[in-house]
């Protein structure tokens, strides 16, 4: 099983053959209620939530793939939709985004090099149930490059390089537009501040078959952060100087698989440091007295498993840690964190087509800061059950199709409450019910 679905060190094909259309489509829908009739709030204290209590969402895969005698070319165009459809909000409207839109070069000359260009989600594994990515997760704007070499006696090696750029727009801190007098008439906007987050990653991977049925990946990993220097207009013409800024992540994985099977096990370490510390689409925060980031730290440990035994009972469980400390270095940050959380779900198929599914979700957080009401920190937690009886397409962990009766009882510690306002409806519940069917697919065509 080589590092990339793509066949390393394949020969390329002297003549080229007829493209192949791709369509393929991720989705998820699904509508719930609590025990008073009314629409649930998200009851979490984590940042990382349960994939199974997440809002609509949909994926369309559109690509086109060609080989010739040079290389492999392959497109790919990923529009998302989000929010809630037409029929519950009565709005005719949903939040749009173009995930994907690049085109690949790969087995170069049958040599196994590679080359990319557009806007893509340029990710590594996941951890499933909690529907994020621990090590290498970036959406970016840019291109890359890297090499590919293995057979089944050496094992198979990548290597690949990215640079990228983004801007999350929505505040002054990367883009700002300011009315000014036009010398023949009224006013003009002039763009007074454009920096961009500019990103270039680093990463290497090794996997390696032992006997007939175990096998092994080891990835390391390296990402360096960078904004320019810029500056915003404040009121009465007073100008601010926005300081530049960088950072690095490092981090590293190691896999286990069992050949022939979708089992798995990955196990995640990542460390970023100063403008690192931020996620790629985020605007930093808790900035220290200069203005920058230096001073923050994250540091996330994952761990993913995914098991289907006898094509009976599936055992899949997704956790991680996370320490953030801001650029303020102040033992009492709010704005720092710790958090803890982990997903269990077992799985049990029985007439191939039905299955019983069974989740335990245990989130802890440890808030730096004082509660101004208790001058104390807290330390809230939130345990979930949710029993998801199933219809599904085969029996599997995650089959293409499934449509799911989930019923989910949560239950709050004491200082869960301190998270909310007191006029937030959260603020007096300790335990909850709800009760929701969705449905949830992902399937690929090639014509």
């Amino acid at each position: 099983m080589p590092v990339s679905d793509k066949p390393l060190g394949e020969e390329a094909s002297s003549q080229p053959v007829r493209g192949e259309f791709i369509f393929g489509s991720f989705g998820r829908i699904g509508v719930f209620t609590n025990q008073l009739g009314k629409e649930i709030q998200d009851v979490d204290v984590v940042s990382r939530i349960p994939r199974l209590q997440k809002r609509p969402y949909l994926e369309l895969y559109l690509g086109y793939a060609k080989r010739f005698s040079f290389g492999e070319f392959n497109a790919l165009v990923t529009p998302a939709i989000a929010g809630d459809p037409f029929h519950y909000s009565g709005q005719f409207r949903a939040d749009f985004a173009l995930r994907n839109a690049y085109l690949d070069v790969s087995n170069i000359g049958g040599l196994g090099f590679f080359v990319w260009a557009g806007s893509r989600m340029y990710r590594g594994d996941d951890v499933y149930l909690l529907d994020f990515w621990p090590l290498d997760d970036l959406n970016t704007l840019g291109g890359g490059l890297g090499w590919r070499y293995g057979n089944d006696s050496f094992g198979w090696l990548e290597l690949a390089g990215h640079f990228g750029a983004s801007r999350v727009l929505g505040s002054n801190f990367f883009a700002q537009q300011v009315a000014v007098s036009d010398p023949t008439f009224g006013a003009i906007e002039v763009v007074t501040n454009n920096r961009q987050r500019l990103i270039g990653s680093v990463k290497a991977s090794y996997y390696r078959g032992i006997g007939k049925w175990f096998a092994f990946k080891l990835k390391l990993y390296v990402e360096g952060h960078s904004i320019a220097e810029g500056a915003i207009e404040r009121r009465n013409d007073v100008q601010q100087i926005l300081p530049g800024d960088a950072g690095y992540v490092v981090g590293g994985q190691l896999s286990m698989f069992l050949q022939n099977t979708k089992n798995y096990l990955h196990f995640t370490v990542r460390y970023g440091e100063n403008l690192g510390a931020y996620g790629a689409l985020t605007v930093p925060f808790a900035l220290n007295l200069q203005g920058t980031s230096a001073g923050a730290k994250e540091t996330l440990i994952g761990l993913s498993v995914f098991t289907f035994w006898w094509e009976h009972l599936g055992v899949v469980f997704g956790g991680y840690y996370r320490g953030f400390q801001s650029a303020r270095n102040d033992e009492y940050d709010a704005a720092s964190t710790e958090e803890l959380a982990g997903s269990l779900r077992i799985n049990v198929s029985f007439l191939r087509f039905l299955q019983q599914g069974i989740e335990f979700t245990g989130q802890r957080a440890f808030p730096k800061g004082i509660h101004p009401d208790l001058f104390r920190q807290i330390s809230p937690a939130a345990f979930k059950l949710s029993l998801m009886p199933t219809i599904t397409s085969s029996p599997e962990n995650f089959p293409e199709l499934a449509v799911r009766f989930i019923y989910t009882f949560t239950s709050t510690n004491a200082d869960a409450r301190y998270m909310y306002v007191a006029e937030d409806p959260r603020a007096g519940v300790r335990n909850y019910h709800f009760f929701g069917v969705q449905a949830e697919w992902l399937y690929e065509l090639r014509l």
